[in-house]
């Protein structure tokens, strides 16, 4: 906007001692004197020491309040302001007449020119560009609620105010200072813009004057700018940009949480109504009241909580009136009270008399103020709001009394009710709005040092993670085969429709009828990503196929598989792929890893006008040299030459592009492609192979030895019981509890698990990962919980299925790292993390078998993570059976014993287990024989015989890890025989008997608690802490497998375990202490 006041005014001029209002001339005192300190000499020249002061004139506080109320009069004069926007005579006049008053400072709670035009009066951009330019510090002033003109021209959308401070030369510094006040409980200037309903455009330059600080505050409700840009009742079309530039700016409100622990997206989701809508009524912005200009400011909805001049309640009510509109400074501490405060949508807009408006009444703008001067805010691609001037009225011709005594014309604005259009709300823009922020996080992930999958898991899903992010398989090394993915665990997998990443080692997909011809190229590929297709997936970030030994995928399958899907970052290790290939298959990238074989004709592939400038969103390309065919100056210069020649062609397509446009578009049309950064290749480093887990399963010679009798008895019961698949029984009683319909479910906590081993894949039900890559190539990554570093988890897992066939078993991966010893240990965070977490779930069993130990010394300190883990394994046995290990050190010291978590913490309530040989002893190298409450097999143990061998490793395995494994299994097993009688008593409609016998559903609660599931284990036990299971199991398993001789086998199956589960809770087991029964 151009400047229209003339030159040479900017300096203040005389004062005028008369003004018109309304046409008529007001009296003022004639005779003001100016109070100038120091001698003025004859000659009307000034010492140098006096030259100072004669600008700080000292005018009656009275005075410049009249003053001020001739200005605002003035200003409210029909046509007025048009006027003195065009008028270089009648700006030289204001001028000359007010000039000196504009600059001062009004008395304390009193408007000056700046909040008269925010609030009650037509904008004069005039007048404000003449403010800013010589006067900026009475934007520093407050009115009576304590607010800056600026933050009253938000409250109240005067636009057109807001928008000349923005075009003007006003400090950005300054105005960053005062978008960062925080006013009471409503948050800052961008809160407000948000709130308040803005032109998304306007709000937009308002995101470009601030830095992240301020993007990142919160309101009284503990919620961001973005936590209020992305209300359900804001998602219109126009918000998005809104959105965007909100995460542009600054994306720290990403990590971010309201009081009521919601972060962006969940805040999103929350917000949404609770009947899907397809569309929605939008919150119509916050209307301008009717103002008399004798009334003092702070008796309206602007100075505090009352009403707007219709009775109408705001829209969120979150403070305490008398705190409303105060300004804090970023940094200080604002009053919240209990820190807590109830946000309450006004779902329908009331009068005082409580009687409800069918629809609400529409808002005036205080644009509508401005007659005939032009806005050039409106959204493209939306209709301008419909805002007809107002034609004011004036009062009647009486004078009333002011506090100060001095008669004053009264001018009172009224306006007409008019129709505001609001732009649409549909749950169309919404799922746009979320998932523009979702994206953002899952890219940050990548960027942000403090932002992993973990994190992410937690903005998306809180503490219930429904969805999985990722899909890794970069450590597998055995075939896939389209039935694993069709029918096997993976199968279960639910996946967002956008993804962190998807990572996959050198692997084959085998699809079934499709011919293996190397000489085409592999189509592996093809078959993993249409089997993501299938479940959904949309989006995304990350995509790393291993690719780098012949035979290659051919191009037509790189596309074939990738084309479906909005894929951001690409590392397809395919040495020299085809630049045609790369965008057609993933033309959205922003990032690109390249393998370079060190030719200098695919650079120039690359850098061509068909080639990689022709990506409009690539910003960065990683090459990754896999050859060193000549020598280091020739490929430097190779390199360089590159880098210009892919700058120029990006130039030159942007030219090209700009011409194109002015054509159809015209000028200002077209935003350039982003330049393109080279990162030159580097020296990869492989990682050492893994070393097994401290406490894992020792690798020792094959050895002639007799197994253990306990794992055959446990072996031959659970083939029996595995004859009675629940799911009969399910589908036979429609009025089954659900406590009854639902499997023991078991959380491991271990190192991951191989899902598709035999026998355990149909009993994984899913998990998650709490251990990340650290690396460069893989940050922010996590690492499958779905496959197993070591092999320790899924031994573990095979462990538990092997005594209780039926359990789902969820496994939780945790983070390694290598120790002095260079064995592979967990991290304490990443045991605290995940325990944590599965206290929040539903387990009835939470295995543990390792350990982690407390570290304080100057290199490493885990205290802090030790602390974190003693605490959520407090929670956890309260809510579920805890089973650890021992740490398999030998005999060790008790006081050296309690730096190993989880066994050393002191907590009663636990489960520790030890390893037994065979004979029924405890293993000498299991430690902490002193507190080690039972003892399991776990010295030499053979994995199971037969068609359900899970590992091809057959050598024997010891640790107290296994025994854990098993014992947890063997809780898991009883909790199983309850929950089948109990069952079976709904399927003979015995659940209302009072036969004394009988199991039902309150036997379950009971086994499932620890002080009856710790009675049947001391019950079990013999030679002080083995766990016998001779008494329960040994017959019962050989009666199980008889019984197929009998005339009705299942009929009989079903006695047998009625009646053990019978002996399980019996009065006997639970009252009695430890026994010797065998």
């Amino acid at each position: 906007m151009a400047d229209l006041f003339p030159a040479g005014l900017d300096e203040p001029v005389d004062e005028i001692e008369t003004i018109s209002v309304d046409g008529e001339d007001v009296d003022t005192n004639d005779d003001q004197e100016i109070e100038v300190e120091g001698d003025v000499e004859d000659d009307g020249g000034l010492e140098e020491d006096d030259e100072a002061v004669i600008e700080e004139k000292v005018i009656d506080p009275e005075e410049l309040s009249e003053k001020l109320l001739e200005i605002e009069n003035q200003l409210g004069a029909p046509n007025y302001v048009q006027k003195l926007e065009v008028d270089t005579k009648e700006q030289t006049a204001f001028l000359e007449k007010y000039g000196d008053f504009l600059g001062l400072q009004p008395s304390e709670k009193e408007d000056n020119v700046l909040h008269i035009m925010a609030s009650k009066r037509p904008v004069s951009p005039f007048l404000i560009r003449h403010i800013l330019a010589n006067h900026k510090e009475r934007m520093d002033d407050r009115d009576n609620a304590r607010r800056r003109p600026l933050t009253v021209a938000i409250e109240v959308r005067k636009e057109l105010f807001i928008k000349t401070v923005l075009e003007s030369k006003y400090d950005d510094a300054d105005l960053e200072r005062i978008l960062g006040v925080v006013s009471s409980d409503m948050g800052n200037g961008i809160h407000s813009a948000i709130r308040n309903g803005l032109d998304p455009q306007l709000i937009i330059e308002l995101i470009g004057k601030v830095s992240d600080d301020v993007l990142k505050a919160k309101d009284g409700a503990g919620c961001t700018p973005l936590h209020r840009a992305v209300e359900y009742e804001r998602c219109t079309a126009a918000q998005l940009d809104v959105v965007k530039a909100l995460l542009q700016r600054g994306d720290s409100a990403l990590d971010q949480k309201n009081h009521a622990r919601q972060s962006v997206y969940q805040y999103h989701f929350f917000k949404r109504p609770r009947e899907e809508k397809t569309t929605a009524k939008p919150v119509l912005p916050a209307k301008p009241r009717s103002t008399n200009i004798s009334q003092p400011q702070g008796s309206s909805a602007l100075g505090d909580k009352t009403v707007d001049g219709r009775g109408k309640k705001p829209v969120y009510e979150m403070e305490d009136p008398k705190k409303r509109g105060q300004e804090t400074l970023p940094g200080q501490q604002q009053p919240h009270g209990n820190g807590e405060f109830a946000l309450r949508r006004a779902g329908t807009f009331r009068q005082d008399d409580g009687v409800k408006d069918a629809e609400p009444k529409t808002p005036i703008s205080p644009a509508n103020y401005q007659a005939n001067v032009s806005r050039k805010t409106t959204v493209p691609g939306q209709p301008p709001p419909t805002r007809p001037p107002i034609a004011q009225t004036k009062s009647s011709s009486s004078t009333t009394k002011t506090q100060r005594g001095t008669p004053k014309r009264v001018v009172k604005m009224m306006a007409p009710r008019i129709t505001t259009v609001a732009p649409p709300v549909s749950k169309e823009f919404a799922d746009q709005i979320a998932k523009e922020v979702k994206l953002a996080y899952l890219r940050s992930t990548f960027k942000n040092g403090h932002r992993n999958h973990d994190t992410a898991v937690e903005f998306l899903y809180g503490d219930r993670q429904s969805k999985h992010i990722c899909f890794n398989l970069l450590q597998r090394d055995k075939p896939l085969g389209q039935k694993s993915l069709a029918r096997g665990s993976y199968s279960r997998f639910e996946f967002d429709t956008a993804l962190q990443f998807v990572a996959v080692g050198p692997i084959s997909v085998h699809k079934p009828g499709e011919p293996v011809n190397p000489e085409r190229g592999r189509r592996d590929m093809v078959t993993l990503f249409e089997w993501l297709k299938s479940k959904k997936v949309k989006n995304i970030i990350k995509v790393i196929v291993e690719d780098s030994k012949d035979p290659y995928h051919s191009d037509e399958a790189i596309v074939e598989a990738l084309r479906h899907f909005s894929i951001e970052i690409l590392d397809w290790s395919k040495p020299d792929i085809c630049p045609e290939t790369i965008r057609a298959a993933c033309k959205d990238a922003r990032e690109l890893l390249l393998s370079w074989s060190g030719l200098n004709g695919m650079l120039i592939a690359w850098a061509g006008v068909e080639g990689l400038a022709n990506m409009a969103s690539l910003t960065d390309i990683h090459l990754r040299q896999i050859n060193n065919l000549e020598s280091e100056d020739w490929t430097t210069k190779k390199l360089d030459d590159f880098e210009k020649r892919l700058k120029n062609t990006r130039d030159w397509l942007n030219a090209k592009r700009k011409i194109s446009a002015e054509k159809t578009l015209g000028k200002g049309k077209v935003v350039d492609m982003p330049p393109i950064t080279v990162h030159r290749p580097r020296v990869q480093v492989k990682a050492d192979g893994l070393q097994p887990l401290e406490g894992g399963p020792e690798q020792s010679k094959e050895t002639v030895i007799k197994d253990h009798q306990w794992l055959e008895i446990m072996d031959r019961f659970a083939s029996g019981i595995y004859t009675l698949p629940p799911d009969e029984i399910i589908k036979s009683v429609p009025d089954l509890p659900m406590d009854l319909k639902r499997d023991v479910r078991i959380c491991l906590i271990d190192d991951g698990v191989d899902t598709e081993h035999k026998g355990i894949s149909e009993r994984m039900d899913g998990g998650r990962s709490f251990g990340t890559y650290t690396g460069d190539e893989y940050r922010g990554m996590a690492m499958p919980f779905y496959d197993s570093t070591t092999g320790h988890g899924t031994l573990m897992a095979n462990m538990m299925v092997r005594v209780c066939p039926y359990a789902k078993i969820e496994s939780y991966r945790l983070d390694t790292r290598r120790g002095d010893d260079q064995r592979i240990h967990f991290t304490a965070k990443s045991a605290a993390d995940a325990l944590e977490y599965a206290v929040k779930q539903d387990f009835d069993i939470i295995s543990m078998s390792w350990t982690v130990k407390q570290e304080m010394g100057v290199d490493e300190d885990n205290s802090k993570d030790i602390t974190r883990l003693n605490d959520a394994l407090r929670q956890a046995v309260n809510k579920s059976l805890v089973f650890c290990s021992a740490p398999d050190t030998g005999d060790i010291s008790p006081e050296e014993l309690g730096s190993y978590y989880p066994v050393g913490s002191g907590i009663k309530e636990l489960f520790r287990i030890g390893a037994a040989k065979a004979d029924g002893q405890a293993w000498p190298q299991a430690g902490g024989r002193n507190i080690v409450e039972y003892i399991l097999p776990g010295h030499d143990v053979r994995e199971k015989k037969g068609e359900e061998v899970v590992q091809n490793d057959k050598t024997l395995k010891s640790g107290s890890s296994i025994a854990t494994a098993l014992a947890a299994g063997l809780a898991a097993l009883m909790i199983h025989v309850v929950r089948m009688a109990a069952m079976h008593t709904y399927e003979l409609k015995k659940d209302k008997s009072n036969e004394a016998n009988i199991i039902k559903l309150h036997s379950l609660s009971s086994i499932r608690s620890h002080a009856t599931m710790r009675k049947t284990f001391n019950n079990m036990t013999r030679s002080k802490t083995y766990v016998h299971v001779w008494n329960h199991f040994n017959q019962n398993g050989i009666d199980l497998r008889t019984a197929n001789e009998v005339e009705d086998p299942t009929a009989e199956k079903w006695r047998i375990i009625a009646e053990l589960a019978r002996d399980i809770v019996s009065s006997k087991n639970i009252n009695d202490p430890k026994s010797a029964g065998a």
